[in-house]
């Protein structure tokens, strides 16, 4: 699972025209574009929490450590 800032950056690299924030997630149709940074924080914390209720996440995350 990933919170990854996005930035669109001018054609000439001096500015940030402007900034997003994707989430992915081992669940299944979750991931989503969010623009506002403490939104995209928060929903962050929430995918935390249900993948770490999520069965068929938590038997993705222990076939990943044998």
């Amino acid at each position: 699972m990933e919170l990854i800032q996005v930035e669109d950056i001018s054609t000439d690299g001096t500015k940030v025209r402007s900034t997003r924030y994707r989430l992915t997630t081992l669940r299944p149709d979750q991931p989503r574009v969010i623009a506002d940074e403490r939104e995209a924080l928060d929903a962050f914390d929430l995918e935390v929490i249900a993948s770490s209720a999520d069965p068929g996440v938590q038997k993705l995350i222990d076939a990943e450590r044998r």
